[in-house]
């Protein structure tokens, strides 16, 4: 009973539309009550499931309760991952377009499914994401997707990534050095040219990554990458 009282004051003392989750109450340590707890408060209509392991409060409003805002819901769904694709790519500026599918990249699993107006694909991958490094595997992401970023062509997107990249640190540019190693040859392949341009003397150690005799078409103005040549881009 206490724990029960404790869930339910708790969730009521939540701001309406946020994401609910287990680890917001880890501290009780008791996951199989507090479990019960939330398939009961779900019943009761003082919760609703967004997916999982994850709930929220619905926002009271003169037409009736309504789910978390787009953004709750992708920081809901996100909290073992990273989002990717065009709504991360909105973010960085690389686009202006606003889309309503989200992709996340995590460790769990595959799968497509729809929460809201959001379509949300989870895409499986290994690595150590967390809120101090997605934006550098959010960046290369974008050098993977560089013709295929919506509202933009290749050039454009080239450029606002390289001015992303020049306005990082040098440890930053170096940390995304390093995430590059587990990306296909033609992200390192920009990624060394871009530092290369921007003076990190780094960039070398992507080229030693490289097959000498692949090219990379990607249709790239040497107006926007100079040295393009000698990383065998075109």
């Amino acid at each position: 009973m206490i724990i029960a009282k404790e869930v339910k004051q708790k969730i009521l003392q939540t701001e309406e539309g946020t994401v609910i989750t287990y680890d917001d109450f880890a501290y009780l340590q008791n996951f199989n009550a507090v479990s019960l707890v939330l398939s009961r408060l779900v019943k009761e209509g003082v919760i609703k499931r967004l997916e999982k392991g994850k709930y929220y409060r619905p926002v009271q409003s003169k037409f009736g309760g309504r789910g978390p805002s787009e953004s709750q819901i992708v920081k809901g769904l996100s909290d073992e991952g990273y989002v990717s694709g065009n709504a991360a790519y909105n973010k960085l500026g690389l686009t202006n377009q606003i889309s309503n599918k989200v992709i996340i990249i995590g460790k769990k699993y595959n799968r497509t499914t729809k929460v809201g107006n959001l379509r949300i694909k989870y895409q499986k991958r290994d690595g150590r994401f967390n809120n101090k490094n997605k934006k550098y595997f959010q960046i290369l992401d974008a050098i993977k997707d560089i013709k295929k970023i919506a509202g933009s062509n290749v050039n454009q997107s080239l450029e606002k990534l390289l001015s992303l990249i020049k306005n990082m640190e040098a440890n930053e540019q170096n940390r995304l050095l390093k995430y590059a190693e587990t990306y296909k040859p033609m992200v390192r392949a920009v990624l060394g040219a871009i530092l290369e341009q921007l003076g990190n003397p780094l960039s070398q150690n992507l080229k030693q990554t490289l097959n000498p005799l692949t090219k990379y078409d990607l249709g790239i103005d040497t107006s926007s990458l100079p040295n393009k040549e000698s990383w065998r881009i075109k």
